[in-house]
């Protein structure tokens, strides 16, 4: 949606116009931009007047006013409370002088070099063995010590922070978690309660506000942790509320100047056969405009002119612009479009474009665009307790500007209203790809049905000339008012006329148009001037049966014996097998492959400054920094694993938090609701539909899937990629001919702190029919996959390689023979059934390295394709990647 509001400064109203009413804001749908532009109005008595401010900040959000969140947890620290530590990496204790800290307490780690290692800083840790200056800690309470294997570098600190406080605790709960934290004893004694959904926290002895800080905030939806601390009767007052962020939210604006009007050639000046046509120039004024502007034609210029100035102030103002014995007509065909026909000694002639000129503008309006489409909007419409397709919620629009008379006083301008929101039904993967079979006949679907021994002859038609007259009424005899019509300058060349510019036309019975000329062709161009053809579009096709046996066409009978008998002279000859083609031939069926181009888990958008080289191998891929800012997060695969039913770890319906505990396990959605798993460091979220399988590495859950039914591995399956999928049918792959299908494909990591495991396979699969109820035509089932006829396991590093793999499947009189190729050597595979089958690529058995306890980068794609401007090969002279080919000699 994009708007030009006038709002009110004095007010809070928003109108279509300056002197417009309230304006009714629509539906907002998900993944839409909001683009609004603002502007000032003040009522000066009756009238209202646009104003203008010196604007120093704005905000715009969306989202529910001071809502709760619904699920999740947070955790509270206290500031300056860290200690250093040293690790002795040998027997795995901490030595920290004067801690305070005693077993089951929970902490937090952070460097300022390289922090020890084993121990990782975004994960919690509980201290065991806790003694005078030393303790150990563990991942879990009361676990094993965690194994150092590096003291680390720099300084290390280590401060405590509360159990999680849940989302709905009560203020027992709040206060149970704070008494852990030992700092906080030196503030006296501890008291909390709970009112109108916030929590008050007050320390007896505290002289000043209490500085507690933030961790580990898991709230659902999103949401702040916002603390006030005030001082009531000598007694300071901590108060804790939890509230939603906005699902979209924006504080960038800047100042756009509505475009000033612009000439566009519309028709040039010229002569042809003697004809003098006049040059048309087209003006289009911008209703949203406000400058002071002026026309030039050379070195001549027009007084200035605003938006207040019609077609009449316009066309008196460029008179002074016409030559000598020259003048303009000018037209307004349609709101805010002017016609500037170029007539007396000027008609005839092609001449340059008029120029506009801005001479003086306000400044621009204040614009700016509200994403829709954050993780934040789509998390909100998965709200299991919304019922219908748009939720409400709140628009919050706030302007800071500079007070005109002071302005050192900053003042404040709100709007608000409530608007819907609703589910976008149109995504961007959505798309339509049609799969032409051109050696299959014609689906009587989308044609009139026909039969093969009719021929089609033609629409009915009537075709004349005219010229004569302005009016003319022509008798066409085609018993039909659905006509198409076309006209014609009778000559070489001949211009089409323009139907609303130059003619109009109305039937005027079923046999009979009339046409009128106008425009440039009134009066009358001349007898025989313009040649009319009258089509009649309500009939489709017509076909004549006809029918004609072997025996009546002369020598055919003869003809068919003839090559019957040397057709069974030639099977006597043939060899039992033919060989399969190797060598150039022929290019019969040519497919190019999808160009794949990602990085995992970041999205290449068209807005993101990074430009995907032109076409060859991609060798080394380079990204600048700034886009990968933070490091995306990679999820393990699961290996010899049992699955276990979700249903016995579910909390209130939902997926838990994710936890150490489901480390390594696998669960069934054996239940018939949907799930949700959260997309994190980068990964979308997903729904995991009933009988579909997941896991959690103790930050998040993800969705895994088996690639063979034999293995016990389970891997995450936001790493699977489909390269390419085509089929072959048995009449492009006939006895003697060969496909080959060659890829490569690119792959290396960014910003990674583990190497990536995973797999190439090209696989080959059956297309299979429905045959029930009762009995069906042509009815495609699905697509049954085979095991991969080429597999290559890779381990992908920081330096990135391109892996050339490919397929032949050559088919003689008998059979189907198989070769794999793998870095250019062919080697024996296992061929397809039959000749009608699919082929597809793919990434598959996605790992990380078992030692990395967060496994974090981006795994960049790429498939080299044939470049677009080069034409597909008629003949087999070379190899390329990206594509597939059927080959006969």
């Amino acid at each position: 949606m994009e708007k030009l509001l006038y709002v009110d400064i004095g007010g809070d109203e928003a109108a279509e116009s300056l002197d417009g009413g309230e304006f009714e804001w629509p539906a907002l749908k998900q993944s839409d931009s909001l683009k609004l532009k603002l502007r000032f109005t003040e009522r000066v008595g009756d009238e209202v007047v646009e104003v203008d401010r010196e604007v120093v900040g704005l905000k715009a959000g969306l989202g529910r006013i001071d809502a709760r969140p619904t699920a999740g947890s947070f955790c509270l620290g206290l500031e300056d409370t860290e200690l250093t530590f040293t690790v002795d990496d040998s027997t795995d204790v901490i030595t920290c002088a004067g801690h305070p800290f005693e077993d089951g307490d929970r902490l937090r780690g952070s460097s300022t070099g390289t922090f020890p290692a084993g121990w990782n800083p975004a994960r919690d840790v509980f201290v065991i063995n806790a003694g005078d200056g030393v303790f150990q800690v563990s991942y879990e309470a009361g676990g094993t010590p965690i194994d150092f294997t590096g003291a680390g570098t720099g300084t290390h600190k280590v401060e405590q922070i509360t159990e999680p406080i849940a989302f709905d605790a009560v203020a027992a709960d709040v206060r149970a978690a704070l008494e852990d934290l030992h700092g906080l004893a030196a503030f006296g004694t501890l008291a909390v309660t709970e009112e109108s959904g916030s929590w008050f926290v007050v320390l007896a002895d505290a002289a000043e506000a209490v500085p507690f800080k933030i961790y580990n905030n898991l709230l659902r939806p999103l949401a702040f942790v916002r603390m006030r601390a005030t001082e009531e009767n000598e007694t300071w007052v901590h108060e804790i509320r939890l509230v939603q962020t906005p699902v979209a939210f924006t504080d960038a604006f800047e100042r756009q100047l509505p475009d000033p009007p612009a000439i566009t050639e519309l028709r040039a000046g010229g002569t042809v056969d003697d004809v003098v046509v006049a040059e048309v120039q087209k003006v289009t004024f911008n209703p949203h405009y406000r400058g002071i502007y002026k026309v030039e034609r050379g070195l001549v210029s027009t007084e200035l002119l605003n938006r207040d100035d019609g077609p009449v102030e316009f066309a008196e103002a460029i008179e002074v612009l016409a030559d000598e014995g020259g003048f303009f007509e000018v037209t307004n065909p349609a709101p805010n479009v002017g016609h500037i026909k170029f007539l007396g000694e000027m008609a005839g002639i092609d001449q340059d474009l008029l120029t506009i000129t801005t001479v003086d503008a306000p400044p621009g309006d204040l614009a700016f665009t509200l994403d829709l489409a954050p993780a934040a909007v789509a998390a909100i419409l998965r709200d299991p307790t919304l019922t219908e397709e748009e939720i409400e919620l709140w628009l919050e629009i706030e302007v800071k500007y500079e007070d005109p008379a002071d302005e050192e006083n900053i003042l404040t301008w709100t709007l608000q209203r409530q608007v819907f929101l609703r589910r976008e039904l149109i995504f961007d993967s959505l798309g339509t790809g049609q799969e032409v079979d051109w050696l299959r006949p014609v689906n009587p679907v989308y044609y009139p049905p026909f039969t093969l021994d009719q021929v089609a002859v033609g629409a009915k038609h009537y075709g004349t000339t005219m010229g004569s007259s302005v009016v003319e009424e022509i008798t066409h005899n085609l018993n039909s008012r659905r006509l198409a019509i076309s006209i014609v300058e009778n000559a070489t060349p001949g211009k089409f006329l323009d139907r609303g510019n130059d003619y109009t036309a109305k039937a005027t019975g079923d046999d009979t148009v009339e046409i009128t000329l106008i425009g440039d062709y009134d009066p009358a161009p001349g007898t025989g001037t313009l040649f009319v053809t009258i089509l009649a579009a309500e009939q489709t096709s017509a076909f004549d049966s006809h029918e004609h046996t072997i025996p009546q066409v002369l020598l055919l009978p003869e003809a068919l014996a003839q090559i019957g008998a040397r057709l069974d002279a030639l099977e006597l000859l043939a060899p039992k097998t033919l060989a399969a083609v190797d060598g150039s031939g022929v290019v019969v069926s040519p497919w190019r492959l999808p160009v794949v181009r990602e990085i995992v888990p970041f999205k290449v958008s068209a807005r993101t400054p990074f430009a995907w080289p032109e076409s060859g191998l991609i060798r080394e891929i380079e990204m600048p920094s700034t886009i990968l800012a933070r490091s995306g997060s990679f999820v393990p695969a699961v290996h010899d694993a049992a699955s276990e039913a979700i249903s016995g770890v579910l909390v209130s319906g939902a997926v838990p938090v994710a936890a150490d505990e489901f480390k390594g396990r696998v669960f069934q959605n054996t239940g018939e609701t949907v799930l949700e798993l959260d997309g994190v460091g980068g990964r979308d979220a997903v729904e995991l539909q009933p009988g579909e399988f997941a896991a959690c590495n103790g930050v998040a859950w993800y969705r895994v899937a088996k690639e063979l039914a034999s293995e016990n591995s389970w891997y995450p399956t936001d790493f699977i990629r489909e390269l390419f999928m085509f089929t072959v049918n048995e009449n492009q792959l006939r006895a003697g001919r060969r496909l080959e299908c060659r890829i490569g494909v690119g792959l290396g990591l960014l910003k990674a702190n583990t190497k990536v495991s995973l797999s190439v396979v090209i696989e080959l699969g059956l297309p299979t029919q429905e045959t029930s109820p009762a009995t069906t035509g042509w009815n495609l089932d699905e697509i049954e996959w085979g095991e991969p006829v080429v597999r290559q396991d890779l381990i992908v590093s920081g330096v990135s390689q391109v892996h050339p793999f490919g397929i032949k499947v050559a088919r003689s009189a008998t059979e189907l023979t198989l070769q794999q190729i793998l870095y250019g050597a062919e080697i024996a595979g296992t061929a397809p059934e039959e000749p009608n089958f699919a082929v597809r690529g793919r990434l598959v058995r996605f790992d990380v390295e078992d030692e990395v306890a967060d496994p974090k980068g981006f795994l960049a794609i790429t498939a080299p394709e044939v470049p677009e401007d080069r034409e597909l090969p008629t003949t087999v002279d070379l190899e390329e990647f990206g594509l597939a080919k059927i080959v006969t000699n």
